[in-house]
């Protein structure tokens, strides 16, 4: 990951290293833009190995919770989640076509760790897709409802999560 040009260890530390820091952080934003915008136009398994670790794991998840997303507001949720476990099956056969192949250490422990949360996710859907098969229109609503209502918010507190989490 580059942080740029003119990045020398000159002046007092806590300067040098607060510029160290902005550089990080503007290169992260940098290639965190390219990783969005790449996503939707690459096919997914080369995507994967031409991106930081961790921006795979984050952009993957953002597109796969914007996809679930679509799928509540369909008009007929059941059968669009039906058809995206589909293609997150699809998705994870890719995946592991990919990893059986030559790869170096570094893309093996990206897609590993990609494949553990795809199936998860894979998981996800066909629990909430049955969850909405085998139940009546009023809990359909709510799953919608509160999916709507985190919508309208434009920012998340994570205190209260965290504290939910410190409790348990």
């Amino acid at each position: 990951m580059s942080l740029g040009k003119n990045l020398k260890a000159r002046g007092n530390v806590e300067q040098w290293l607060g510029t160290v820091e902005k550089a990080m952080q503007d290169s992260l934003k940098r290639q965190a833009k390219s990783g969005f915008q790449s996503y939707p136009t690459q096919p997914r398994t080369e995507w994967v190995l031409q991106q930081p670790a961790q921006l795979v794991l984050v952009v993957s998840q953002v597109f796969w919770v914007q996809d679930v997303g679509e799928c509540f507001a369909s008009d007929d949720p059941v059968a669009a989640l039906g058809e995206f476990f589909e293609t997150n099956v699809t998705n994870l056969k890719a995946l592991t076509a990919l990893v059986r192949g030559q790869l170096s250490k570094l893309h093996r422990k990206i897609l590993a760790a990609l494949i553990t949360i795809d199936v998860h996710a894979r998981d996800i859907v066909e629990q909430v897709s049955s969850f909405l098969c085998h139940n009546d229109g009023r809990e359909k609503s709510s799953w919608i409802h509160s999916r709507e209502e985190f919508q309208e918010n434009e920012t998340v507190d994570a205190e209260p999560l965290l504290k939910t989490r410190r409790d348990v």
